[in-house]
């Protein structure tokens, strides 16, 4: 069964928060349309760590050429959306 944008939504905000080591407390100012890298401060290994963890999650193997894709939250929900269904 798919999950509802919502869920996959709330779920890829909590593995950004996990995986590029940011404060929990802080999950109210993150949104989904913050930048890995310019504004979270994701670095390679950060990133890394978190495509690793959408492809176990939703049984997904993103591609390079598609992950430097990935900018934000956003992106990576829609990928999810694409591939898995929502």
């Amino acid at each position: 069964m798919a999950q509802s944008v919502e869920a996959i939504e709330a779920r890829v905000k909590e593995l950004i928060i996990e995986h590029l080591g940011l404060e929990p407390d802080l999950a109210a100012t993150i949104t989904l349309e913050s930048f890995f890298v310019e504004d979270l401060g994701a670095d390679s290994a950060g990133f890394v760590m978190l495509l690793a963890a959408i492809d176990m999650e939703y049984g997904l193997e993103v591609p390079m050429e598609e992950a430097a894709k990935m900018k934000t939250g956003n992106d990576a929900v829609e990928y999810i959306k694409t591939h898995v269904g929502a």
